[in-house]
């Protein structure tokens, strides 16, 4: 193993396009965009911070990249969300975000938003509580070119056009989606109560 110097706390990125700490927990979060086929998302608690590897040249997302003189997987810090290149439900060049720690959109606290730059898609990652990750593609897409996130001091967030060179607020109309995975039915006295599997 190499000597890494106590300043160095990630290696293995090919090229993070943005990356940022959620202001309340101050976890990590780290948009890489991808060589040839996929994109992706890292996640690091704050209290794991130094040294970790993300893998790159090795792994592309979670897909084997250029194996040669490489390791494991399991000794690499995998992401928590990747995406293909195409346009149906990927895109070519992610520009990670902010977890959203406003107070204007309640049911977006707590979700980090990333964009692809090239077909627009945004999503909407946050904790399931279990240690796996809840991820919405969003039905409205961002403004053409979207190249970075900012955040004000009050957790407003924004998002800035490279092309056009705007800033826009990042805003929401209808709260997040929620989906019924199960769900048990009960007759009881003659009626059905419903709950959860």
């Amino acid at each position: 193993d190499p000597i890494i110097k106590p300043e160095i706390i990630a290696f293995g990125l090919r090229n993070t396009w943005r990356w940022s700490f959620d202001r309340q927990t101050g976890d990590m979060w780290l948009a890489d965009v991808g060589q040839n086929l996929l994109e992706e998302v890292n996640f690091t608690a704050a209290n794991n911070l130094n040294n970790n590897n993300y893998g790159w040249r090795c792994y592309e997302a979670s897909q084997t990249f250029n194996s040669s003189g490489c390791a494991g997987a399991s000794n690499y810090r995998m992401p928590i969300f990747e995406y293909a290149h195409n346009n149906t439900n990927g895109g070519y060049s992610i520009t990670g975000g902010y977890v959203y720690r406003g107070t204007e959109y309640p049911f977006l606290q707590g979700y980090y938003i990333t964009t692809d730059y090239v077909t627009k898609k945004n999503w909407l990652i946050k904790s399931n509580g279990s240690g796996g990750w809840l991820t919405y593609l969003s039905t409205v897409t961002a403004p053409a070119n979207i190249a970075g996130f900012g955040e004000s001091i009050t957790g407003v967030l924004y998002a800035v056009g490279l092309n056009d060179g705007v800033l826009y607020k990042i805003t929401a109309s209808n709260p997040v989606p929620l989906k019924l995975i199960s769900f048990n039915v009960v007759k009881q006295n003659n009626r059905h109560q419903i709950g959860r599997a």
